[in-house]
């Protein structure tokens, strides 16, 4: 594999931090990929990482221009030479999943599932292996009218916690849960996922399942210390075999192909672990893979690529990953180059 151009996509690192950039820093540990960066915001953090990405080219979001985002790939390919795209944004994988044959006749690699394969932490086939594996998925009602609260959460036990697109909210009574929804829908919500709140030593897994639904690679991850809004700061790699057999289990059960990322605390009382999140793409931490001898990333080019890959779920444990903000200075003509010209050539 020489001279691969790979195309990355989540490049936003603010307070819910993209995998797009970790990714990208996994990749460029390989000495011959070319990395760019694409994004639908000028303004996304990533896209001033000059360190990493070679380019970065400004592309139609796809949930409000359709399918042109994908006529920007083509182009991009035609003109330079890009040949893998990692799509990296939970939101964005159905629109890319459903274009998967149209990338392939292309001759653009992409490794995801078919769009009816698609799952969300919710989705009821999620909620049948986890019932015959032993893994709990608290209580869950959603909210589309904030007058229909009370009435919803009568089922759940207090505290709870209020999920949203852009923030998560914990609610210890029914007046903060008031308090909570009444801000949040107020910010353009239409859907809350209200869920009962769960304590415990919060754990996340990295996964890559090939094209026939088999387990390609893992990383089991303790979350040390979050941030407010439940960001992983610090995580340190651990092995759970429980982990890992229900891992290797649901992405043959669901006939997953790709990265995926999944969440669970350990219950402090009774030891039982409860799926919380299920994102169809790699986490924010995912720069840790490699170091732990599991660098997933590159598996996902090598695998689009057509070259073969050994199976291995054997890394190294109790090694640190340590989120670090970077202060990055550049002029403003750059971000209006982005802007006008929707690229920035960085190394040619």
């Amino acid at each position: 594999m020489k001279n691969v151009c790979v195309g990355v996509t989540g490049l936003d690192v603010s307070d819910h931090p993209m995998s797009g950039l970790g990714i990208a820093r996994c990749l460029k540990l390989h000495r011959d990929i070319r990395l760019i960066g694409l994004t639908y915001n000028a303004l996304s953090s990533g896209c001033y990482a000059r360190d990493v990405f070679d380019e970065i080219h400004l592309i139609n979001d796809p949930l409000r221009k359709g399918h042109k985002f994908f006529e920007d790939i083509v182009r991009l390919k035609e003109k330079n030479g890009l040949r893998v795209v990692i799509p990296s944004i939970p939101w964005e994988i159905p629109v890319y999943a459903e274009s998967r044959n149209r990338f392939k006749q292309k001759k653009i690699g992409i490794l995801l599932p078919k769009k009816e394969n698609i799952v969300s932490t919710f989705d009821q086939r999620v909620t049948n292996y986890a019932s015959i594996s032993r893994i709990r998925i608290p209580l869950y009602v959603f909210v589309q009218d904030k007058r229909e609260l009370a009435e919803r959460v009568a089922a759940l036990r207090f505290p709870i916690i209020i999920k949203s697109s852009a923030e998560n909210c914990v609610a210890y009574n029914i007046t903060e849960a008031r308090v909570f929804t009444d801000r949040l829908f107020d910010y353009g919500d239409v859907t809350l996922c209200i869920q009962e709140y769960v304590t415990g030593e919060e754990y996340s897994v990295a996964a890559l399942a090939d094209e026939n639904h088999k387990l390609s690679g893992i990383v089991i991850v303790k979350k040390l210390v979050l941030t407010g809004q439940g960001t992983p700061w610090i995580v340190v790699s651990v092995y759970d075999k429980e982990l890992a057999s229900f891992t290797e289990g649901l992405v043959q059960y669901l006939k997953w192909v790709g990265p995926l990322e999944l969440t669970l605390i350990r219950e402090a009382l009774c030891g039982t672990y409860s799926l919380i999140k299920f994102h169809p793409c790699f986490p924010s931490w995912i720069y840790l893979a490699p170091r732990v001898g599991q660098n997933l990333p590159l598996k996902v080019v090598k695998m689009t690529m057509g070259e073969t890959t050994r199976g291995n779920t054997k890394y190294n444990t109790g090694i640190m990953y340590v989120r670090n903000a970077e202060d990055v200075v550049c002029d403003m003509r750059t971000v209006s180059t982005l802007t006008t010209s929707g690229r920035l050539i960085y190394h040619v």
